[in-house]
């Protein structure tokens, strides 16, 4: 792991969906991926288009499942602007076990792992330092999409800062 700018979580608390204030970002994107899914366990990554989601794009990261010569790892695919500015830099390109503190790293793949089993979004309140030190109470959402060969290898994690909102798209 390098010694770059990061965003450290202090505190972590798993959360229901119903804890979520209704036009927060992770409680929009949980409704927009409920409907994405219908009535299959988990909705093609093909079905999501940035477009239907507007403001909510700053707030989302993109994560996939990828085999390494170290074994499984995640690599971001798209970091929006939010969660950059909050760790001061973008880790596109790289593997999370390279730039998350250990911790941090194990809490996300434990989560892959428990979304993979249940096929359900995990939901959270984290603490949290920016790379600047500001404290931040955040809310968390990680949602599974199935890529094309029908596996659960991307999750989108939404998260925002626990007064944020965001509109509806009509």
């Amino acid at each position: 792991m390098t010694d770059l700018p990061k965003l450290a979580y202090t505190s972590y608390e798993g959360i229901e969906l119903d804890d979520l204030p209704p036009v927060h970002p992770v409680k929009l994107f949980a409704d927009y991926w409920a409907g994405l899914k219908g009535d299959q366990p988990v909705p093609w990554r093909r079905k999501f288009s940035p477009l239907d989601v507007p403001s909510l794009l700053p707030y989302l990261v993109v994560l996939e499942l990828v085999d390494t010569e170290r074994g499984q790892d995640l690599r971001p695919r798209l970091e929006g602007e939010y969660l950059v500015a909050l760790a001061g830099k973008g880790n596109i390109g790289n593997f999370l076990k390279d730039v998350l503190e250990p911790g941090q790293y194990e809490l996300c793949f434990r989560e892959v792992h428990q979304i993979m089993e249940t096929s359900q979004p995990i939901f959270s309140k984290i603490e949290a330092t920016d790379f600047e030190g500001g404290e931040h109470l955040l809310l968390r959402g990680m949602f599974p999409f199935c890529l094309a060969d029908g596996e659960i290898r991307q999750f989108f994690i939404v998260l925002a800062d626990s007064v944020i909102s965001a509109r509806k798209r009509r």
